[in-house]
């Protein structure tokens, strides 16, 4: 699930990010300490502006690994993107 739910986040049509969150959150499902997954999960999911959940997922997966600077990055952006959001 993890391969396909990557070669969707590849495609830009929403359906194919649908896709890609579906497979994914499988992925997660049947290995909750997947990192990697917990990564592309939450990259989707911060693409369709599912900031909250992204966020959580980026969390998860920093708790798992926290030496992984690229989703310390990932979830720092997001944070920062829905703090923004927040105010406007």
């Amino acid at each position: 699930f993890f391969n396909l739910g990557t070669a969707y986040m590849r495609g830009s049509q929403l359906d194919n990010l649908d896709r890609a969150i579906k497979a994914l959150r499988r992925s997660v499902e049947l290995d909750q300490n997947y990192v990697q997954a917990r990564i592309n999960l939450g990259n989707v999911l911060a693409a369709q502006g599912a900031f909250e959940e992204a966020i959580d997922h980026y969390r998860r997966a920093l708790a798992l690994d926290p030496e992984n600077a690229l989703v310390r990055d990932n979830l720092n952006r997001i944070l920062a993107l829905s703090e923004r959001r927040s105010r406007d």
